[in-house]
C-alpha cells in the first residue's frame, strides 16, 4: 500500500505541475510585441555633432516611442539652460553685473540663492511652477521681472535637495515628437534625497499625463515610502503602464511594492547605460538586448546611441544599422515591433499546490529515511499528514505566496540529492541507464518546482526564488554525509565508530591533501559566488566569447556548471564507479555530479525565463554533458593502456 500511495502521489504532482505550466506557457508564447524606445537626452547629444537623426528617421527603422524626462533644475542647470547664483558667491564678490541693480533689494546671505530663467518658453514654465514650489517647500519664494525674457526668483534659503524641484515636462518637443508618429513615455524623476518623494508634487504631474506607460527615472519610485498606494491608483486611473526597469540594471526603490498594488500588470524593460555602448561593438549590443528579449521576457528595449565610431562608418549609419540589426533580428526571432503589452495573468490553484506539495513531500521522506537509515512505517503516513497540515496552515493565513517559495526550496534541495543518492550511491546498473534515471529525477523536481511558482508575480520579476545559496549547498551536504554514513558509518558500532573518528583526527595530512582541500575550497567559494543572479567574481573574456560563442550556434547556450562539469563527471563516475575505492577521489566526483543536477533544476527557478527557454537550456546541457563524459571516458581508458604498456615495458 505504501508503495503504491508513493507512486500515485508522484504521478498526480507530476500532472498537476503540467497543467500548472500549460497555462504559464500559453501566456508567455501570446505575448511577442517588443517596443524600442529611444532616451531623448542621449538623441540629443547626439545630434549636436550636426548627426541630424531625426525623430522620423527612428520611426522608420523601427523605433515606436521617445522617452521624455522632466526638467529639474538640476538638469536645466547641468544644461545651462538657468543660472544658479550663490549668496555666498555674492559676499565674495560683491557684485554681479546681471544682477547689481536687482540682488541688493533682496535681503540674502551666505545661505541664499538666485535663479534666473532666460526665454519666453522657459520663463512661462518656471512662473506655473512658482505657486507649487511655494507649497512645496514652506518658504517665501519672492520673484521679479528684470530685462526682457529674465526672470529672477529668489531663495532666502537655498538647499541642494531644491535642484530638484520640476518644471514638469517640456511641452514644445512633446508636441515635435508626436507630430513625427512617435509615442511619448514620460520619465518622472524621483531620487531619495530629493524633497519631492514624501508629497504630491509628483502625483499632481503624473495625473496630467497620457502616455501608454511610463519609466520612472532616479533610484526611488514616486510616491515612495509615503504615497506609493495613490501612484498606483493614478497609473490605473490614466489607463498608463508600469515599466519596471531590471533590477540588476537599475535597483530603483518601491518598485516592486508598486508592482504587487498594480496586481503585477506591468511591463520589463531592458538597458544598456552610455558608457557600456562605448565599450561594445554594434554585434554585441544587439545580441544583449535579443537575449533580454528572448531569455527574460524583456519587452521594452530602452536604447541609447552609439556617440562614437571606430571604424569608417559615419555616426548616423552607424546608429542606423545598429537600429536595422536588431529589429531584423526580433523579427527573425518571431517578435513584433511596437505595442509592448503586459502578461495575462495566471496562477495554478491552491487545489494544485496541495498536489505538487504532496508529491515533494513524498520524495522528501523516502530521502529523510536514507539519510537516517530507517525504514518509517506508520510515522511515513503521520509525516504525510504533518505535510497537509502545515499546506492547510499557509493557505488559511494566506501566506500562499511563502508557500510556493517554500515548495520550490524544497523541490531544489529534495530532488537533486535523491537523484544522486539512488542513481549514483546505491544503485549498480548500466551506467547509461543510471545516469538517464538521475537527470529524469531531476527534471521532475524542475518540474514541480517551476510549478510552485506558476504565479504572474514570479513571471513579472516582482516575486523571486528566494534561497539560491541554500538551494546550491544543501543537497551536496546532504549526498555526502549519506555516503560517509553508508560506507564508514552503516551499522558499525559504538566502539568502531570511535575508532573511525580517532583515525581520522590521527590522519597524518600531506601536502598533496592540503592541495586537494584547497582546490575543492576555492571551487567552492567560485561555485557559491556565481550562483545565482549576482556576483562578486567577474567573468573573464574568454568565458564571454565561449557564451557569444554557443549562443550563436546553439540559440540557447547552457549553463556551464551542467554541461562541462555536473554531466560529464556524473557519467565518468558512473562508468568507473566499481573502479574508484579511493575516499579522496570519490568526494569531489560526488560533489561535481551533484552540482549538474541542482543546476538542472535551478534553470527553472528563474521563472521571468520563457518555459522553452529553459528546456532548450536543459536539453543542451545534457547531450553536450554526455558528448563531453564520452570523450572523458575514452581518454582515461587511453591513458590507462598507455601507463599499463609503460608498466610492461618497464
Amino acid at each position: 500500500m505504501k508503495k503504491g500511495l508513493i507512486t500515485a502521489l508522484i504521478l498526480i504532482a507530476i500532472f498537476a505541475s503540467f497543467f500548472s505550466l500549460y497555462q504559464r506557457f500559453q501566456v508567455e508564447e501570446k505575448n511577442n510585441n517588443v517596443d524600442l524606445v529611444y532616451d531623448i537626452r542621449q538623441f540629443q547629444e547626439l545630434n549636436k555633432d550636426e548627426v541630424k537623426l531625426s525623430f522620423s528617421t527612428l520611426k522608420e527603422y523601427g523605433v515606436s516611442g521617445i522617452a521624455v524626462y522632466e526638467d529639474t533644475l538640476q538638469n536645466l542647470q547641468n544644461s545651462k539652460d538657468i543660472q544658479i547664483i550663490r549668496g555666498e558667491e555674492l559676499i565674495k564678490r560683491k557684485m554681479i553685473s546681471e544682477i547689481k541693480e536687482i540682488y541688493e533689494n533682496f535681503s540674502y546671505d551666505s545661505d541664499s540663492a538666485f535663479l534666473i530663467f532666460e526665454g519666453e518658453s522657459l520663463i512661462k514654465r518656471a512662473e506655473n511652477s512658482i505657486n507649487s514650489w511655494e507649497k512645496l517647500i514652506n518658504i517665501e519664494i519672492k520673484s521679479k521681472g528684470f530685462e526682457k525674457n529674465k526672470l529672477l526668483v529668489f531663495f532666502p534659503e537655498w538647499g541642494y535637495e531644491y535642484l530638484s524641484l520640476s518644471l514638469g515636462f517640456d511641452n514644445d518637443l512633446i508636441s515635435e515628437i508626436e507630430k513625427s508618429g512617435l509615442k511619448v513615455i514620460p520619465r518622472v524623476i524621483n531620487d531619495e534625497n530629493s524633497i519631492n518623494w514624501d508629497d504630491k508634487n509628483d502625483q499632481l504631474l503624473l495625473k496630467n499625463i497620457t502616455a501608454d506607460y511610463t519609466i520612472f527615472a532616479g533610484n526611488t519610485i514616486s510616491g515612495y515610502n509615503h504615497n506609493l498606494a495613490e501612484t498606483a491608483e493614478i497609473l490605473k486611473n490614466n489607463n498608463i503602464k508600469f515599466a519596471k526597469i531590471e533590477s540588476f540594471i537599475a535597483k530603483q526603490k518601491g518598485a516592486e511594492n508598486l508592482g504587487h498594488l498594480l496586481e503585477y500588470d506591468l511591463l520589463r524593460v531592458h538597458s544598456i547605460e552610455q558608457a557600456e555602448m562605448e565599450k561594445y561593438n554594434s554585434k554585441k549590443v544587439v545580441d544583449r538586448y535579443l537575449r533580454a528579449v528572448r531569455e527574460r521576457d524583456v519587452r521594452i528595449l530602452y536604447l541609447k546611441p552609439f556617440l562614437e565610431t571606430k571604424d569608417d562608418l559615419k555616426i548616423a549609419e552607424l546608429n542606423k544599422n545598429f537600429l536595422n540589426d536588431l529589429t531584423t533580428g526580433l523579427k527573425n526571432e518571431g517578435f513584433s515591433i511596437g505595442s509592448a503589452q503586459s502578461y495575462d495573468f495566471f496562477s495554478n490553484s491552491k487545489l494544485m499546490l496541495y498536489l505538487i506539495g504532496l508529491g515533494i513531500a513524498v520524495i522528501g521522506i523516502i530521502l529523510l529515511e536514507k539519510l537516517l537509515g530507517v525504514k518509517f512505517n506508520r510515522l511515513f503516513y503521520l509525516l504525510l499528514f504533518f505535510v497537509i497540515i502545515a499546506i492547510s496552515g499557509f493557505i488559511y493565513i494566506d501566506k500562499i505566496m511563502f508557500l510556493r517559495k517554500l515548495l520550490a526550496l524544497g523541490s531544489s534541495v529534495v530532488f537533486p540529492a535523491f537523484a544522486i543518492i539512488t542513481q549514483f550511491i546505491d544503485k549498480k546498473e548500466n551506467y547509461l541507464k543510471s545516469f538517464g534515471k538521475t537527470i529524469l529525477i531531476s527534471l521532475t523536481g524542475a518540474l514541480l518546482m517551476a510549478a510552485s511558482l506558476s504565479h504572474l508575480s514570479f513571471l513579472a520579476g516582482i516575486d523571486k526564488f528566494r534561497g539560491v545559496k541554500v538551494a546550491f549547498l544543501l543537497p551536496l551536504i546532504l549526498v555526502l554525509w549519506y555516503y560517509l554514513r553508508k560506507e564508514f558509518l552503516n551499522n558499525n558500532s559504538l566502539k568502531e565508530n570511535y575508532k573511525l573518528l580517532k583515525d581520522f583526527l590521527d590522519y597524518r595530512i600531506k601536502v598533496r591533501d592540503i592541495l586537494i582541500v584547497g582546490f575543492l575550497g576555492l571551487a567552492a567559494i567560485i561555485y557559491l559566488a556565481r550562483s545565482g543572479n549576482f556576483s562578486f567574481i567577474p567573468v573573464l573574456d574568454i568565458e564571454s566569447w565561449f557564451r557569444e560563442f554557443l549562443e550563436d550556434i546553439l540559440y540557447v547556450r547552457p549553463r556551464f556548471k551542467s554541461f562541462l562539469i555536473g554531466h560529464p563527471i556524473l557519467l565518468l563516475g558512473l562508468y568507473f564507479k566499481d573502479k574508484i575505492k579511493a575516499f579522496m577521489i570519490m568526494i569531489p566526483v560526488l560533489v561535481f555530479a551533484t552540482i549538474g543536477q541542482i543546476t538542472v533544476i535551478n534553470t527553472f527557478a528563474h521563472i521571468h525565463i520563457p518555459l522553452k527557454i529553459s528546456l532548450i537550456r536543459s536539453f543542451h546541457g545534457v547531450w553536450l554533458g554526455l558528448l563531453i563524459g564520452f570523450i572523458f571516458i575514452y581518454l582515461f581508458k587511453y591513458l590507462n593502456k598507455v601507463r599499463e604498456r609503460w608498466l610492461l615495458d618497464d
